[in-house]
């Protein structure tokens, strides 16, 4: 818990980013933040096998149960633990690319060199996997199972999601400031979660 995030804050509209970082900027009680641009998509094929027809282990069956949050990125996020495969340059232009956790790796039986088909609004993605990521996800770090190269994604419909964390006694003012400030962005206490889990 003393790890975890004050809040994880959802639905930040592209327009609202800039505003939004400056604000967390400003105060004080905000101790590092992490944010991220998100859009939904569904897994459709495993290196061109139809994730009808694929063998999938039992444990990440939740992974092509519906859309997934996916973001895309061109620097390594600074906490990514790489196992396997090797990052893409900061200035990559090419087809598209994913850096795919290991754990769904293993449990779709892939690994570097395969692909991965995903569906965003009705367009199918197909992407070379290059790199494989170590997730914790205990951890409560802002991370997603796949992360696209940059240049595939940019343009299509996406909010943002910010991992924010605070000094212990800040949350609350941290919570009013961004919620007064920007009615429209949903905020999840996670420290509240945690103490009601614990």
């Amino acid at each position: 818990p003393e790890k975890a995030p004050a809040f994880f804050f959802l639905d930040i509209q592209p327009q609202q980013v800039d505003p939004f970082e400056k604000t967390l900027r400003s105060l004080s009680e905000v101790t590092r933040h992490d944010r991220s641009p998100t859009l939904r998509g569904r897994i459709t094929a495993i290196d061109d096998v139809p994730v009808e027809n694929a063998e999938i282990s039992p444990d990440v069956q939740w992974a092509v149960r519906g859309d997934r949050y996916l973001s895309y990125t061109a620097e390594k996020p600074t906490e990514t633990d790489i196992v396997a495969g090797q990052w893409w340059p900061a200035d990559y232009e090419g087809p598209p690319l994913i850096s795919l956790t290991s754990d769904l790796a293993r449990g779709f039986g892939i690994d570097i060199g395969d692909t991965l088909t995903v569906n965003v609004l009705g367009r199918s993605i197909t992407g070379e996997i290059t790199s494989l990521r170590e997730a914790d996800w205990s951890s409560l770090n802002l991370d997603f199972a796949i992360l696209f190269s940059p240049g595939v994604l940019e343009s299509a419909p996406q909010t943002h999601i910010a991992a924010v964390h605070t000094v212990q006694d800040g949350s609350e003012d941290v919570f009013q400031e961004i919620t007064g400030q920007f009615p429209n962005i949903s905020a999840i206490d996670i420290r509240e979660v945690l103490g009601n889990v614990s």
